[in-house]
């Protein structure tokens, strides 16, 4: 399935339709947490009114959304700079394999050991894969047994994708969170296949399950090398998020076009870190 066609599919564009309306700010979104994260990465409390609020709340490692937007434009240059070497030599293939392991690192992980032993071989690996899951142009069927991806390389691929956001745990969690609002509010049955997002696990500092599944509204979990599956999640939730980051209503709008993606990524991050609430979402 290609981009226009899973964009056309009933239930998607419902969906979008039915979450523009908190990236316009027609409708607030009330959430809060509380985190008990050792290492401090983020605030202990957390609440937002409104989905953009919660971009602006963003804080990872000690920085805000625009820190870390420049961060990843700087990941991307460097990944770009060895990418783009034609052809590339080991000094080219060492640098990408650094700043590689450097965005892993920025996302918790100091070892990444699959992307220790690709070694030197990471570059033309990744850059296969990260052909396979440009949004603008690829097709579900290229995902294929997929290899290589999971919390972090998800993460490594957005810095090298244009508008292919980070689909983490708490991404994952705040994403089928308003999926199941909508299928809830409209009565569905169940969650339509194209909307039946994967959840990648969290690093066991959650709490409790980021999976929202509840009743009738099931989303599967991503487990182990269930790489395939986390590819097409990320690649429709890359799908979605372009399409409503071409509203131009709302304080998104003020957001440059080429960080659209990256702030409603961003204020997913923030909302996930727990399932939303029955009643999150503010009409009124």
């Amino acid at each position: 399935m290609k981009r226009d066609e899973y964009l056309k599919d009933q239930d998607v564009s419902a969906f979008i339709e039915w979450a523009a309306k908190l990236v316009s700010g027609e409708w607030g979104l009330e959430h809060s947490w509380s985190s008990n994260d050792p290492q401090g990465r983020n605030p202990r409390q957390f609440d937002c009114q409104s989905l953009y609020e919660a971009c602006e709340s963003y804080y990872w490692n000690g920085g805000s959304f625009e820190g870390m937007a420049a961060r990843f434009d700087e990941f991307r240059r460097e990944l770009k700079e060895a990418t783009d070497a034609d052809p590339a030599t080991d000094e080219d293939k060492d640098s990408f394999l650094k700043a590689a392991d450097s965005i892993a690192k920025w996302g918790g992980i100091n070892n990444l050991k699959s992307l220790t032993n690709m070694g030197r071989g990471a570059l033309e690996k990744l850059n296969a894969n990260a052909e396979r899951l440009d949004p603008k142009n690829t097709d579900t069927d290229n995902l294929r047994g997929f290899k290589y991806m999971n919390s972090s390389f998800t993460k490594i691929y957005s810095a090298m994708i244009d508008d292919f956001p980070i689909y983490d745990s708490r991404v994952g969690c705040a994403l089928t969170s308003l999926i199941k609002q909508f299928c809830k509010e409209r009565r569905y049955n169940g969650v339509p296949a194209l909307l039946s997002f994967g959840v990648p696990p969290g690093r066991g500092d959650a709490g409790e399950s980021r999976n929202p599944s509840d009743g009738f509204y099931e989303f599967p979990n991503i487990r182990g090398a269930q790489y395939t599956r986390h590819a097409d999640s990320n690649l429709k939730a890359a799908w979605i998020l372009g399409k409503l980051a071409e509203i131009e209503d709302g304080d998104f709008s003020k957001v440059p076009k080429n960080r659209r993606v990256r702030a409603l990524e961003a204020a997913l991050f923030m909302i996930g870190y727990q399932p939303l609430g029955k009643k999150a979402v503010r009409k009124s």
